[in-house]
Order: C-alpha cells, then structure tokens, then sequence
C-alpha cells in the first residue's frame, strides 16, 4: 500500500476541514467526517440556503432535506468511543437535560448517563441485564472485552479508495475480522486477496460480529431520517417502498402517510396536494360519520391515525387507519377510494366498527387485510380493485403481515410470528430467540426465504431473523429503540425500520463478503 494513503493514528479523529481534533463528529453519506461547526461554516460560507454538502475528501453529495439543519446529520458514534478515551468530559446522551456530564456508559444500549441516568438505569426491571461501566474504568482499558461481544471477535472496515475505516459502498473497502491471535482479511473485491493495514494504535473497532450473522449476513447502519424538518415523524408505524425507490411511512400521531426519497429527504403526504376534481361514481364513496361513543369523525380522503402502508406496482397506496375501511391513494398521493375487509361470516369491517391493521402484497398480485375482530381475528384477501376474494381465521392478532413467495402468509401480533398456509392453517411458530425474556414483536418482512421480525420491547430490542421453518439465524440489527414497521427492497440489499423511541427511520444496508 502507498504510504501517503496509510492513515496516522489521529487520523480518525482529526477533522479533514480544520485538521484539529474533531468537535461534535457529524458524518456525511460517504462517511467522512467533520466538526459539527466546520459543516455549518461550508455551508454559510457558500450559500445559507443550500441544500446539500460536499465532502471536501471524496466529493460526494450529501442532500439536507429543506428547512433541515446540519445539526440533524448522523453523529458518527465509532469516532466519539474514540474521542471518550481522551476527552474528560463528555455530555449525558441518557436523559433530555443538556450540559450533564457522563460519569457512566451502557455496555447494552451504548448511552453515557450522568449519575441520575446511571442510578436509575440500574434500578429499571427492563434493564436489569445492562452492564454500565463508569468512564474512569473505561478510560483506563479496565472493562474487560470492552468494544467486543462475548464471541472475541471484532470486525471493522477498511477503505483502500480513501486509506481510512469506512465501508463506502462503491469504494473498495476489505472486512477486518480480528481475533486474539490472528487477522482474517475478507475482500469486497474476489479478486483482491492480500491487504497491509495500519497498526493497531491506528483503528479502532467499527462494529462487532456475532458468530449467529453468519447465516443472516451483517446489517450494516447507513442513514437515518425522519428525526426533524417537515418530515419529522411523530410516532411510524408502518413502512414500504415504492416502485420508484421511495420511501412511505404511516405516521400514527400525526395522522400522516410520509412520503421521503430513497436517500431520505422528506416530499409530501398523501393528500397534502389538492384532491381530484373528478372521482367516477362508482368509486367515490362517502364514508358515514361513526355513531359509536368515543370515535371520531373520519373524511375520506385523509388518513386518520394510520397504521401500516403498502404500494403495488402501479404505485398506488393502500392505508389502513381508524376509518375501519383500507383507503387507497393514487401514485401522486391523492385520495381514490376505499373499501371494507369481509369477515368470514361475511360481515363487513365498517358494520361493526372493526380495527384494521396489517397489509401485505399478496405473491400472486392480490392484497391481504387484517382485521381485529370482535369475537374473532381474520385476513381478507382482496383484488387491487377492492373486490373481496376470501377471507381466513387466523389464532393471533394480524397486526402487521407479510407474504412469502409460495403464498405461505406471516403474521406478527404484540406476542408471537406465525407462518400459515394461504388457507390460514397453522405452519409454523416463531419463538423468541436464545436469551431474549421478553418477545413483544411487531412489523415482519420477507426476502430469499429469511423472515425478519422486529422486537420492540424489553432489554432486547432488535430485528431478529428466522427461516421460513421457524428455525432462529441470527440477529441483523440492535441498533434500534423499539422498532415497528419494517420493509427491504426487492434486491434483498437494503432493510428499513421505523424506530419509535428515535422517531426515525433507519436504513441497514447489507454487506457482502467473498
């Protein structure tokens, strides 16, 4: 390797702009990163009403959402464990008061806690298996296996595009996995074999492996949206992706479908725009004001409290919300019209006042709808025109559904995953996986015969994967706070969460080994 490439041991944490020691460390989409007030002077030195960055290293762009700030930027978290063991004073991340000093650090979540934070992290039922160690034993390298799981392994990544730690997706980068007497280099490219990395002095580790990921893949965080601006999302719910590559979330609290780009800038919600000035008779149909106690009003056009989301191939979406009807948008977002779930009684949703909630894409182009009944629960199977097909008891809550490629039908209610056959009988059951005590699972999705289940509750908050057997292959992601809806695009490369403690969306994209 070119020496001129070879990073010195401040490199990481050196700011490529003032070439001090990094300040608030914000990353860019490439990864490169910067004093969180050097970004601010770019961008106030070219044109304050700019809505993208370029990395002043690589010249890549990266694009702010309007009215977002600089200060929404991912904070590189991997510099900051390396700016801790240098700097004496580093702010709570645990609590909303500002200016309070970590005395302390989860090993589980990763926050630093000041001393309230830290006394009541210790005195919470859901964190009684966290481990927080304080600063001082941190500093001092005295937290055994500190910055590695139980399985000894580190990995981290290399990028000999740039000579620094990354993994830029079209760079070439190599996977360091390092274990305690020897250095396995997994290429990006096959045809590359051999890599001479800095010291050890010079890196630190960028993430850790568990040995289950090998059947999973590794899961790695890119980007993460949603979290302010116009498009800040209140509490999500339910996410797909559209045709096109962009990004639709159901918005509960703000009573919003948000649509944002496939890099995560926020457009505009359904019926944001003007309504259709014409809407063919046989489907405009007005919807009836509710006459039970406590429910509200619900116009046709506007979701109201929406709670799962999907988009066919035509980029039309299919809401389900409080209305007790699946309302569907056209590809601009604007309303078309609705239609009812039908029991297996052949009663409709509307008549009694039936909660819907779950929506998948049926393999053979249909829609699937579940529906919260009173005395029974049940998935109706419709056309994408609305027409009822047929409709399947199910044993559990159809909270949130997906659909594998051979029809077989995956159901998440608050307590468990079921896999059924498409005549709603029983397949298999997903349990919760080795160590986790609490199973409290929300939105699924499905690619290449691996089913992802999110576990939003408890000490083991994640998105954890099984087969299409029930069998347990690993977990893709802890790098989530209570996550909800999930969806990955069609190539298999890239999982989107909506994190509901972080109110934001959160996108892992997949990296390959050789």
């Amino acid at each position: 390797m070119d020496d001129s490439k070879t990073p010195a041991s401040n490199s990481l944490t050196d700011c490529g702009i003032c070439h001090s020691t990094i300040e608030k460390p914000k990353a860019l989409l490439c990864l490169h990163t910067f004093c969180l007030k050097c970004l601010k002077a770019c961008i106030d030195e070219h044109d304050a009403e700019m809505q993208k960055i370029t990395c002043p290293v690589c010249q890549e762009e990266t694009k702010l959402a309007p009215l977002q700030e600089v200060e929404s930027l991912r904070d590189n978290f991997f510099v900051s464990e390396l700016l801790e063991k240098r700097n004496p004073q580093i702010d709570c991340t645990g609590c909303a008061k500002e200016g309070r000093n970590a005395v302390g650090r989860c090993l589980e979540c990763s926050d630093f806690l000041c001393q309230k934070c830290w006394e009541s992290h210790t005195e919470m039922r859901v964190f009684k298996t966290h481990q927080v160690c304080s600063m001082d034993d941190i500093r001092n390298g005295d937290v055994e296996g500190y910055g590695q799981k139980e399985s000894g392994e580190v990995l981290w990544f290399y990028c000999k595009t740039c000579g620094i730690q990354h993994s830029h997706a079209d760079h070439d980068y190599v996977l360091i996995l390092k274990s305690d007497n020897n250095e396995v280099n997994l290429t990006k490219s096959s045809s590359e074999q051999q890599l001479t990395v800095p010291s050890p002095a010079s890196r630190s580790p960028v993430t850790t492996l568990d040995r289950r990921r090998n059947d999973v893949g590794i899961w790695l965080l890119h980007r993460e949206f949603g979290k302010d601006g116009l498009g800040q999302l209140q509490r999500g719910a339910g996410i797909a992706v559209c045709p096109n590559g962009d990004i639709v979330v159901a918005d509960k609290n703000a009573s919003q479908v948000k649509i944002y780009s496939s890099d995560g800038l926020y457009k505009h919600s359904l019926n944001s725009k003007q309504v259709h000035s014409k809407i063919t008779a046989k489907k405009a149909v007005s919807l009836p004001t509710s006459t039970s106690p406590g429910k509200r009003h619900n116009t046709h056009d506007v979701p109201s409290s929406p709670h799962n989301v999907v988009v066919n191939a035509a980029g039309e979406y299919f809401v389900t919300d409080l209305s007790h009807y699946v309302k569907v948008f056209d590809a601009q977002g604007l309303y078309k019209y609705h239609f009812t779930a039908i029991s297996t009684q052949g009663e409709k949703s509307d008549t009694n006042d039936v909660p819907l909630e779950g929506l998948a894409n049926g393999s053979d182009g249909t829609l699937l709808v579940g529906a919260n009944g009173n005395t029974d629960w049940y998935i109706s199977k419709h056309k994408q025109d609305g027409t009822h097909i047929e409709s399947v008891n199910v044993r559990i809550r159809p909270t949130y559904l997906s659909t594998l490629l051979d029809g077989k039908i995956v159901v998440s209610s608050q307590k468990g995953v079921q896999i059924l056959d498409p005549t709603g009988q029983l397949l298999h059951t997903l349990h919760a996986p080795p160590g986790v005590t609490l199973w409290n699972t929300a939105g699924v999705c499905c690619t290449k015969g691996i089913v992802f289940v999110a576990n939003y509750l408890g000490d083991c908050m994640a998105v954890y994967c099984f087969s299409v057997t029930g069998k347990y292959l690993g977990c893709a992601t802890r790098e989530v706070r209570s996550p909800k809806g999930l969806t990955i695009t069609d190539d298999g490369k890239k999982l989107l969460v909506v994190d509901t403690n972080g109110k934001s969306v959160k996108e892992f994209i997949l990296m390959q080994m050789q």
